[in-house]
């Protein structure tokens, strides 16, 4: 026995139960940026809030700026 569960089908079902899940079909036909962001970018909370209760307006736009946040702790430039 484990305690040890797949973190991604886990969010997708808690998500499926209150109408969180993002609708990948939707998304691929309205969005398809957004669609190969999500499907080949890294695992993101944000998806859950794409739709249903308490989606975010920003949340799109947090996942398509996600590799520039993150790049940006590695600049060499010199802190002051």
């Amino acid at each position: 026995m484990s305690l040890r569960v797949d973190t991604i089908s886990y969010c997708n079902d808690i998500a499926s139960q209150f109408g969180a899940k993002p609708n990948f079909l939707k998304i691929l036909l309205t969005d398809p940026m957004l669609f190969y962001k999500l499907v080949f970018g890294p695992f993101l909370s944000y998806q859950f809030r794409l739709q249903g209760p308490y989606a975010w307006d920003g949340a799109r736009d947090a996942i398509m700026t996600v590799e520039k946040a993150n790049t940006v702790s590695f600049d060499k430039r010199e802190i002051r």
